[in-house]
């Protein structure tokens, strides 16, 4: 919590809290929103919640009036709700700020003649970068009829197998001068999916909202990756000896790849690419190439194509990427809503609240208002204020 001055007699406060889950309570007619008079288990009376309390209007509160149904608050861990099994890879961040004119600096803001002006609250999400590639290989492709390594090519996979593929559909196209340093060459894996969502665990358009760099433009392809950034780029894409590529992170192209002759190019990483792939040499490429489409690596006279597999390689490189990043636009929050009853397609959709337990049958002293008012309420003469209001009544008399 911050508390400064804004101009002379008006000061605001900012607060950002430890999470609360909501009252659980009985969804009678299976709206998926609390109704007053529906049943619910308080949990601040069964002691199951606990917060700082707060002196307000000459009392002392824990700011969510046991007796009536309480919303979900504040920060809190949201990765069942969006379907992860880890704890931890998505978090849902709340804060509030509110505005006080404040007549005494010797009394709290909050309490007369300090009172509250306005206040709002908005929310966001942050999510832990997570890549699974559909193989431990060094080139993760559809069948082994879509790979062809032709001459000067050399693969190295430390991990053990070379070329990952979802069938062995075709025959794998290998120049005589090609060289593959694996203890397998290529095989089926069970379960392969290299779709979007099973590749970094979210829908595309979260993935871009996750980027450091994305783009659908034509013009304005990126040379150098910085290190451990996420860059998305939504068409055919072409490095050259004017463009190569370089740095360390995650590449991903909806379109083809294309990294033409004599670009002298060198990336660590993970090159994700929803079409083709055609690397020519001189180019060295450290990490894992997973692609929709086919994938030909071709080398020239006295140039390599060089892929070198080293799972710790990928392992660093996503360590040094940020650990969470945005993945929602901020938003006012619902406070009524149940997470798990809606399905959210869009990913800009605002985010309904989860249920903090298990239902529960008991009454936590009758119903309650949906929303209930702030832990900061100014006195009676002034009226109550919404929490989620971003005015407040005027003031109406001096005491």
């Amino acid at each position: 919590m911050r508390e400064y001055e804004i101009s002379p007699g008006i000061w605001g406060r900012y607060e950002v809290r430890t999470g609360r889950p909501m009252d659980p309570f009985v969804d009678g007619n299976a709206n998926g929103v609390y109704d007053e008079g529906e049943s619910f288990t308080d949990l601040s009376l069964a002691g199951a919640v606990s917060q700082p309390s707060e002196f307000v209007a000459g009392r002392i509160s824990d700011g969510y009036d046991d007796g009536k149904w309480t919303p979900s608050r504040w920060t809190r861990d949201v990765s069942a709700e969006r379907g992860w099994a880890a704890r931890g890879t998505v978090w849902r961040l709340e804060s509030r700020g509110t505005i006080y004119r404040r007549e005494r600096a010797d009394y709290a803001l909050g309490r007369d003649p300090n009172v509250l002006l306005a206040t709002v609250t908005v929310a966001s999400e942050v999510s832990r970068l997570v890549l699974t590639p559909p193989a431990a290989a060094a080139i993760c492709a559809p069948t082994t009829g879509s790979v062809t390594l032709g001459a000067r090519v050399r693969l190295r996979a430390t991990g053990g197998l070379a070329i990952g593929v979802a069938s062995t559909t075709g025959t794998l196209s290998q120049s005589a001068s090609a060289e593959v340093y694996a203890s397998t060459r290529y095989a089926a894996v069970p379960g392969y999916d290299a779709s979007v969502k099973r590749v970094f665990g979210v829908e595309w358009a979260e993935l871009k909202s996750l980027a450091d760099i994305s783009s659908g433009r034509l013009a304005g392809t990126p040379d150098d990756i910085a290190d451990g950034s996420l860059v998305v780029l939504e068409r055919d894409v072409t490095y050259g000896a004017d463009l190569p590529l370089r740095g360390s992170g995650v590449l991903v192209v909806k379109g083809n790849l294309l990294i033409a002759p004599n670009s002298k190019s060198y990336f660590s990483g993970v090159l994700y690419v929803m079409g083709d792939v055609t690397i020519y040499g001189p180019a060295l490429i450290r990490g894992t190439i997973i692609a929709t489409g086919r994938v030909n690596l071709q080398g020239s006279a006295g140039d390599y194509v060089e892929l070198e597999n080293e799972p710790a390689t990928v392992t660093r490189i996503l360590g040094s990427m940020s650990q969470y990043r945005f993945s929602r636009a901020v938003y006012t929050p619902d406070r009524r809503l149940l997470d798990t009853a809606l399905t959210l397609s869009d990913p800009w959709a605002p985010t309904p609240d989860p249920v903090g337990g298990p239902p529960g049958g008991g009454g936590g002293g009758g119903g309650g208002p949906a929303v209930l008012p702030p832990p900061f309420v100014p006195p009676p003469t002034y009226g109550d204020v919404d929490e989620d209001n971003e005015r407040a009544p005027r003031r109406r008399g001096r005491r």
